[in-house]
């Protein structure tokens, strides 16, 4: 039972206050209990300040998941309390974020989300922290994604793409371009799984809401055609600002 109340050894309610559109706060903490040789053991994630400004580390958006990604991962259901967790340990100067990143998917495989969803959830929240402590080699691993995926696409077609000495790409090139991302560690081949399991569906929900925001914009502008004002319709879905209240 990794996740405890702080009164008791009980699993927690995680019982929330809407202070935005998509912005929250924690009403009563928790804990939660790391596996054995873990140091510290036991983790505290403690309410939010109700009296202060729901701003910064005193809200919570629940799981930061992209817009485009919500058909796969939404920002609540059996993650919330380890997005909480993560949440917190960010703004925790005992953890540095990658420490913090591991919990997550501690806490996640303790929460019961399947296999392929915590692996590809921690994927991302590792890329944000390489992106946020290093960024040149977070460019490089996108750059070494894409190409692995385009020159395995042009191989799996046939194509010559018309700059390669050897012309039409052989299978053995994308298995030697593939295998440097060793560099990367675990990271890489969630990446590409990731990429691959993700990419079509994700392009075809872009699509949906390109052609859904088309409508709303047709809809402002035979709107402010018959005098009733005109209101740019959002690009993406809305998010809660973390530094507005």
């Amino acid at each position: 039972m990794p996740f405890l109340g702080l009164r008791d050894e009980q699993p927690p309610e995680v019982r929330l206050l809407q202070v935005g559109p998509n912005a929250f706060q924690l009403l009563e903490g928790f804990r939660f209990q790391r596996p054995p040789g873990s140091s510290p053991r036991i983790l505290t994630v403690p309410a939010h300040d109700l009296t202060g400004l729901p701003i910064g580390a005193n809200q919570t958006d629940l799981a930061s998941v992209p817009w485009f990604l919500w058909w796969f991962v939404s920002s609540y259901g059996q993650h919330t309390k380890a997005a909480l967790l993560h949440d917190h340990l960010l703004t925790d100067p005992a953890f540095d974020r990658i420490e913090a990143d591991l919990v997550f998917r501690e806490a996640l495989t303790d929460s019961g989300v399947s296999w392929v969803r915590r692996w590809v959830m921690w994927a991302g929240v590792t890329i944000g922290t390489m992106w946020d402590q290093r960024r040149l080699q977070a460019v490089l691993l996108f750059v070494h994604l894409v190409l692995v995926l385009g020159l395995a696409g042009m191989w799996l077609v046939d194509i010559d793409p018309g700059f390669l000495p050897i012309g039409r790409v052989p299978g053995w090139w994308v298995l030697v371009v593939a295998s440097t991302g060793v560099v990367w560690g675990m990271l890489w081949p969630w990446s590409v799984a990731a990429a691959v399991l993700l990419g079509p569906p994700t392009v075809l929900v872009g699509m949906a809401v390109a052609v859904v925001y088309a409508v709303e914009l047709l809809g402002s502008v035979v709107s402010s055609i018959r005098g009733d004002g005109f209101e740019m319709p959002k690009s993406v879905p809305y998010r809660h600002d973390r530094d507005q209240t």
